[in-house]
């Protein structure tokens, strides 16, 4: 909780900030990313997992890799027009780099950003992931491989033929699609009540902390909390094991 307090102390004063600084800056030449994102973001992710948190990884790299992005632009007096490519490509590169996935990377961030740019954005983003993945290759970086979702894990072990895969993926996609957008609707509405009660202030990381952990409590369990794709206890239900499958 304190790291939080201090992590919030280092942004505040930027309104701009977090992936919606990023994708402002880079839609809509709006705000100014933050010199502090990157150091911020990669200190309270791993305070977050170390002290027993629950945060996901995909935000953190895109906000790494923006921030960095960021801070070379502003270290090399890069004109404003060339800006917004840089720090899409520095998003795709973070994510690229965290998960060893620079096609679903590059796709992700030429999705989520194009708007004046689209053109011109999607070789851009995708050269960045595929050098980024490359450069952590060379270094012998190892990544989290999910096998069962591949053709011989899921849809082997149900038996599905190619149609029947190909439907299956359409369905899998409208339900992810829509949870998606359950989950973004009421994010914004938790949002939006958060700052009516304190505003932009140091309260926020202190009640959230305190959230997580009376969840944690009341489930009685902690296989949500730190990143969750490995775990110690044998029998935790963890990211890998959701994607197990019995023959």
């Amino acid at each position: 909780i304190s790291l939080g307090l201090v992590g919030s102390e280092m942004c505040i004063r930027d309104r701009a900030k977090g992936n919606r600084g990023l994708l402002d800056e880079i839609r809509r030449g709006e705000g100014r990313v933050s010199g502090w994102m990157a150091p911020a973001i990669t200190l309270s992710t791993w305070s977050t997992h170390l002290c027993g948190g629950s945060a996901g990884a995909e935000g953190a790299a895109l906000q790494l890799g923006g921030g960095i992005a960021a801070g070379a632009c502003r270290m090399f007096r890069i004109r404003e027009s060339a800006r917004p490519l840089l720090l899409a490509a520095g998003m795709a590169a973070g994510m690229a780099a965290v998960f060893g996935l620079p096609w679903s990377a590059g796709l992700l961030v030429w999705e989520i950003t194009r708007g004046r740019h689209s053109r011109q954005l999607l070789g851009i983003v995708l050269l960045a992931a595929w050098t980024a993945a490359g450069v952590c290759a060379s270094f012998g970086v190892q990544h989290v491989n999910y096998h069962a979702l591949g053709p011989a894990g899921v849809a082997g072990a149900l038996r599905l033929n190619g149609l029947q895969q190909l439907g299956m993926a359409g369905l899998l996609a409208l339900l992810v699609g829509g949870m998606y957008q359950l989950y973004h609707e009421l994010q914004q509405q938790l949002q939006r009540r958060a700052q009516g009660l304190w505003g932009e202030s140091l309260w926020q990381p202190f009640f959230g902390a305190l959230l997580v952990l009376g969840i944690a409590f009341a489930c009685g369990q902690r296989d949500c909390l730190g990143l969750g794709v490995r775990s110690a206890d044998p029998v935790s239900y963890t990211h890998l094991r959701a994607h197990e499958t019995e023959a």
